[in-house]
């Protein structure tokens, strides 16, 4: 019998994209594999990922939003530079922002 899934396949190993969905979202909600665990449990889904795949969602998460915040930056100090016409931009900072 052949396997059917409802989510596209993700990268060489053919992965559920459903199984980065879940980890992002649980993550953005503060939540880790255990909460995962729970919300499958309680909404009776099959068991989510294995430690080891959650792990290495979470690095491919962390590497794809080091990339986007990367070029946010990128973009905004381009668009300063063109506001101001110079590249002599002052950036203050307190570093006190609550985590």
């Amino acid at each position: 019998m052949q396997d059917s899934f409802n989510s596209k396949l993700l990268g060489p190993k053919n992965n559920p994209e459903i199984n980065r969905r879940i980890t992002y979202a649980m993550r953005s909600v503060g939540q880790g594999l255990e909460g995962m665990k729970t919300f499958c449990g309680v909404m009776d889904l099959n068991p989510p990922v294995s430690k080891n795949s959650y792990e290495q969602i979470c690095r491919r998460v962390n590497a794809a939003s080091m990339n986007v915040a990367i070029e946010s930056l990128k973009k905004a100090t381009d668009e300063e530079i063109a506001a101001v016409d110079s590249t002599d931009i002052t950036v203050s900072g307190d570093g006190t922002w609550k985590t």
